[in-house]
Order: structure tokens, then C-alpha cells, then sequence
């Protein structure tokens, strides 16, 4: 199977016969991941950036719907989950 980026766009166009798929990625909403998890834990993006392991810029960015380059994908989805995994069950 061939694939081609389309320049400017987050969509494929598959050489077998065409069509669009959905982005793998959906930068908003991972923002709105980060920001609902940095409200429940009071902190400001600068205290989220040291427990993540980046700069405040990164933290930033990626809450006004930036991508972030994969070594910071990697850390803050690490940071979001271990935030998940340590979260009190009721029942």
C-alpha cells in the first residue's frame, strides 16, 4: 500500500483507492488532558513541567493545542497515566 501526505493536511490519501482517514493524533484533546489534570492537582504549568521532565514551554504549548515532538508525547502521557493509575477507587 502507498500513502502520500498531503502537505498542510491531516489526512491521508491512500494510493488503493483513495479516501481520508481521521488523524491519529488529536492534539486538543490531549491539551484538554493535561489542563483537567493540572486543575485537579492545583498545580501551575511550571510545577506540571517538573514532574513531567520539561520545560514550561512544552507544557504550554502542548495546553494550547500544540503537538508535542515524541520524546515530550511520551513523557506527558506517562505523567497522565501513572496520575490515573494512582487515583483512589471508590467501591
Amino acid at each position: 500500500m502507498v500513502a502520500r501526505l498531503q502537505a498542510g493536511a491531516a489526512e491521508w490519501d491512500i494510493a488503493t483507492g483513495g479516501g481520508m482517514m481521521a488523524p491519529l493524533f488529536n492534539a486538543e484533546a490531549f491539551a484538554t488532558q493535561v489542563r483537567v489534570l493540572m486543575a485537579r492537582k492545583h498545580i501551575t504549568m511550571r510545577e506540571a513541567a517538573v514532574e513531567i521532565g520539561c520545560g514550561h514551554a512544552t507544557v504550554s504549548r502542548v495546553c494550547n493545542g500544540k503537538t508535542p515532538d515524541v520524546e515530550n508525547y511520551l513523557r506527558i502521557s506517562k505523567w497522565l497515566s501513572e496520575a490515573t493509575t494512582q487515583e483512589p477507587r471508590n467501591g
